[in-house]
């Protein structure tokens, strides 16, 4: 069911609604096509199971299923045949994507035509599809066309020079078809072991290097889309893992360069991925102006609505989040907020943007925004329901847990609900003890601990400015440029949300202490010196 909804909506979206001129008929009822019927009725979402399918054409047939299976099946047969129809004269279709859907579509026809015999036909065609394939750097295709062409003039004995011509392009296709292959690997490898831990292992770093040689000589030597393509991602992720991020974006802007000079590189995507890389740089090396420029050129390259467009606001209200703008963080949640789309984003995305959101409130609670109003004012946060909803620790596999605790820590202090931070002492040096010891939640790690020193100061500025000073140190030996976290667990800088904390204490000692209840030994300062060591 999921296949024949995918087939449909990319035959929606180019704009073939009509399957009934495509082979026989098909069975017929009430003057219309089952098949025909069915396209429609997953279309609109009448039909969204096998069950929906065969209740409405078989009803109580005790065979229902099976037919309704068989149905599906010639559906799906008629929708794979639609596809060689797709206009692809479309704005959407650029060059490059008019001349791989084009060729592939040729070579299928060269094919059948070659499997029939139809030695002149065949060979006209091979040859114009071989053409354009090269010019458009597809070398698998080219390859393997010049490997039949060679056959082909070989056998016929009509034309030898054409035979070795072809048999010289086919080896120097392999070869480059080599290059492209090596090189996509290589950046899967990188890419992954990057996806799943920030944490810059040695090793990983010397095989970045290795494959990095190796690329390099590649984009020497050749120039297609997807070597490109791959080749220059190599490259970037080399200087991901190193958290190198002037280099970062030195390679995408030389890949830019290439890709923006080349009609044959020019895509939408080639320009989206290295553009996005430099966003992401800006962001850790705390340039404004040179991110914003960035994330406005990758808003342009994506449709507005998609997840990659949310992907982008999302990257661009952290830019602003960490060099301080936080006015224009509110514009950047108000234009994601007050899109519908918003409503149809994956739940991790939505969870993520509750927690920009809360950020943003925090922020205009001690003025350091300036909200709207009317239409242009973001939907009513509900402070007090945020603060209750306790985070699941043990189902935390994104890190997400850390900047909900330190903003509902945050609102929690600027309120003043000292015997509220008191009672999630606990559990916050729980949390740090079993999930912030690896070095890429370092810079976490010691934020956290700078705010459990708050209540065992008794919420007094100066006695916690004296307690937390060694890990305010620390914090500064590994600033968040070269830190090994991701961006989506450090939204703010800390050294920044530590000035917004300090502006939330007294600068009296108070008299009396502070205690959450009676039930627990020891003073809280005792208790959390005890922790400490051990």
């Amino acid at each position: 069911m999921d296949e024949l909804q995918e087939l449909i909506g990319l035959i929606s979206r180019n704009k073939i609604k009509q399957l009934e001129w495509m082979g026989s008929g098909g069975i017929k009822e009430k003057g219309r096509s089952q098949i025909q019927e069915l396209y429609d009725g997953i279309s609109d979402g009448r039909f969204q199971t096998e069950e929906d399918i065969a209740a409405h054409f078989f009803k109580a047939n005790p065979r229902k299923l099976q037919y309704a299976r068989r149905l599906m099946q010639k559906l799906r047969t008629r929708l794979h045949n639609t596809l060689f129809f797709i206009d692809l004269n479309q704005p959407r279709f650029n060059d490059i994507l008019q001349a791989y859907y084009q060729s592939h579509k040729d070579y299928a026809i060269y094919k059948i035509l070659l499997g029939q015999n139809l030695v002149a036909s065949s060979i006209s065609l091979g040859e114009d599809v071989l053409q354009r394939s090269l010019k458009y750097g597809f070398p698998y295709l080219t390859m393997e066309l010049a490997r039949n062409l060679m056959s082909q003039y070989r056998i016929s004995g009509t034309g030898k020079n054409k035979a070795q011509y072809y048999q010289q392009l086919m080896f120097e296709q392999f070869e480059l078809y080599q290059a492209e292959i090596k090189t996509e690997a290589y950046f899967q490898e990188l890419a992954v072991h990057f996806s799943r831990s920030r944490s810059s292992k040695p090793e990983m770093a010397k095989l970045a290097v290795q494959y990095t040689h190796e690329v390099q000589e590649y984009l020497k030597r050749f120039r297609t889309y997807r070597l490109v393509l791959n080749g220059y991602r190599v490259l970037s992720m080399r200087y991901q893992i190193e958290n190198d991020y002037e280099n970062t974006i030195a390679i995408s802007r030389e890949a830019l360069d290439v890709i923006e000079n080349d009609p044959t590189l020019n895509t939408n995507t080639a320009l989206l991925i290295f553009h996005f890389n430099i966003l992401q740089s800006c962001i850790q090396l705390r340039r404004f102006d040179e991110g914003a420029q960035a994330a406005q050129k990758c808003l342009s390259l994506v449709p507005e609505g998609s997840t990659n467009w949310f992907f982008v606001l999302e990257l661009h209200l952290m830019l602003a989040f960490h060099t301080n703008k936080f006015q224009k963080a509110y514009e950047v949640l108000r234009i994601a907020l007050g899109h519908p789309g918003q409503k149809k984003l994956p739940e991790a995305m939505r969870e993520q943007w509750t927690i920009y959101k809360a950020y943003v409130q925090y922020f205009i609670s001690i003025e350091k925004i300036r909200s709207t109003t009317g239409k242009e004012q973001i939907q009513r946060f509900r402070v007090g329901k945020f603060l209750n909803e306790v985070p699941t620790f043990s189902r935390d596999k994104r890190g997400v847990n850390i900047s909900i605790i330190i903003i509902q820590t945050l609102f929690l202090l600027h309120k003043r609900e000292f015997g509220q931070i008191i009672d999630r002492v606990e559990a916050l040096n729980m949390y740090r003890h079993r999930y912030l010891r690896r070095d890429d939640t370092f810079r976490s790690n010691c934020f956290i601990q700078m705010l459990l020193q708050v209540p065992a100061a008794n919420f007094n500025r100066i006695a916690t400015v004296r307690r937390t000073q060694k890990f305010m140190d620390q914090l500064k030996e590994v600033p968040i440029e070269t830190a090994r976290q991701g961006g989506e667990i450090e939204l703010i800088p800390y050294e920044t949300l530590w000035r917004f904390v300090l502006q939330s204490l007294e600068l009296k000692p108070k008299t009396k202490r502070i205690e959450s209840t009676p039930k627990k030994r020891g003073t809280l300062s005792e208790r959390i010196q005890r922790d400490e060591n051990g």
